[in-house]
């Protein structure tokens, strides 16, 4: 659905991503050869932004040390909306408002209830870090917002190929969009 609505995005909308590597890259692998810059956008077929919807809920960790005080350390998950994948941030990315220029893709997870479970989960995941005791969890905030993507059909010898590049980093998302299809990772079916 293609409407101009205002949408919380992951990144800084106003880094202008240079694609040509990354591009390059994915075009020598569908096509299996070397190949320049002209003869990728002549077999280019359609080239589009997307906005994929990823839930983000900010966490603490209360770490008890007794007789010390607890030691608390702030975390930043994230549940793809579509597939279900979850993990933790590295870094904490910035968020912005912008006017969608582009599709905004529709969240298979609608609602904070139906996070639940994901959260629990990701929960666990910082827990195995804790050997003795575990910690208690305090979630702060749980918003929904868009990971910015770049779709790219291109024509090969056997057809047509679609990719997505992330359009923060320019780097393949060739593993999450996989996973759109499979429901591997989705817990209430």
């Amino acid at each position: 659905m293609t409407t101009k609505t205002s949408i919380q995005i992951i990144g800084d909308s106003n880094q202008s991503m240079d694609l040509t590597k990354p591009l390059l890259k994915q075009g020598r692998k569908w096509l299996k050869r070397k190949v320049t810059m002209d003869e990728l956008e002549q077999r280019m077929i359609s080239q589009k932004k997307i906005y994929h919807p990823m839930w983000v809920a900010k966490m603490l960790i209360i770490a008890e040390r007794k007789p010390f005080p607890p030691r608390i350390t702030p975390n930043m998950g994230f549940v793809d909306a579509v597939s279900g994948y979850r993990g933790l941030f590295t870094n904490v990315p910035p968020f912005q408002s912008v006017n969608s220029d582009g599709l905004v893709a529709r969240p298979i997870l609608k609602s904070e209830d139906q996070l639940q479970p994901y959260i629990q989960d990701l929960q666990s995941q910082i827990n195995k870090k804790y050997l003795l005791k575990k910690p208690k969890h305090e979630i702060r905030e749980v918003f929904l917002s868009y990971l910015p993507l770049w779709e790219y059909t291109i024509k090969t010898e056997s057809g047509s190929q679609t990719f997505y590049l992330n359009a923060n980093t320019g780097e393949s998302e060739e593993f999450l969009s996989k996973l759109w299809e499979d429901n591997s990772w989705l817990l209430n079916k």
